[in-house]
Formats: structure tokens, sequence, C-alpha cells
């Protein structure tokens, strides 16, 4: 409901702007950017994490059919609401070679569609829009020799894991 209504909100303001350009007279590069505005904030208000009780983030990729939930351990994701279709994973080492560190605890963080967990030397990111849930890391500084850093991970699929 509070979603519809702010999704409303955009639309009639939107609506309200390009009315009030068309009038005007002005360019259509002026409706070019008002609609460009409201489509990033669409996508601001349809695909960003919102802060649960917890302390993790929730949200939804409905383009893609996913559910998506960060906990303080690992994101896990889930297709069509199924947990049998879900999967979750976990950084448990970075670096390069046989010289992975380990990642240590991480701190969660989100800001609208993007979920982070601040690590020392290492940030692992998500950001979540109509394509799907993009996955990046930030490394502090290369891992020593190499010029390229390799994550490891830990996936579960309901209750198995694997490395």
């Amino acid at each position: 409901m509070k979603r519809t209504g702010v999704l409303f909100g955009l639309i009639l303001a939107a609506s309200l702007t390009c009315s009030a350009a068309m009038n005007s007279g002005e360019s259509s590069s002026a409706n070019a950017a008002v609609s460009e505005q409201l489509r990033q904030a669409f996508q601001q208000a349809t695909y960003r994490f919102r802060a649960q009780p917890d302390g993790g983030y929730r949200g939804v990729n409905r383009a893609q059919r996913l559910n998506l939930e960060f906990t303080s351990v690992q994101p896990r994701l889930t297709v069509n609401g199924s947990m049998s279709d879900s999967v979750g994973f976990r950084l448990t080492g970075f670096g390069y070679g046989a010289q992975l560190q380990d990642p240590g605890p991480a701190e969660l963080r989100a800001n609208e569609t993007r979920v982070e967990y601040r690590r020392a030397g290492i940030t692992e990111w998500y950001r979540n829009d109509s394509r799907g849930l993009e996955q990046g890391f930030t490394l502090e500084q290369p891992p020593a020799g190499a010029a390229a850093g390799v994550g490891a991970y830990e996936a579960s699929k309901g209750s198995s894991v694997s490395r």
C-alpha cells in the first residue's frame, strides 16, 4: 500500500511537470530529462532494499522473479518465493592462489538499491535493478603477487553446503 502511494505520487508529479513543460513550449529535451528523472525514481522505488528489524535488508526483483535477503552472515536469493529454489553464499576468502586471506567479519550497509558487506581490505557489494542482481568486489589494494584478486565462496542450497 505504501509503495503504491509513492509510485502514484511519482507518476502524478511527472504528469504535472510534463504538462507544464508542454504548455510553456519547452523543448523535447526538457521532456526527455523529466522522463529520465521519472525512470530513475521508479527504479529507486521498485528495486530499493528495506531495513529489517534483525539488522538485515530485503528486496525484490520482480523482473527476474527474485526475493533477496541480506543478513549479517550471507545473502540468500530465492526464485519465485520457493525455499527449494533458493541459494545462499558467503565469502570465505580473497587473495591470489594459495594465499587466500580470511575476510573477517562484515559490516552490513545498504543505500537504496545497493547493499555492501564491508570488511578489512575488501568490500563485497550487490546492486539490484531491472537487469537482475549485480555482484562486485572492491579491493583496497591488489593481493600480494597478483594484478587481480580471486574470491572463495561457500554456497548453500536448502540445507546443503558446497565449496
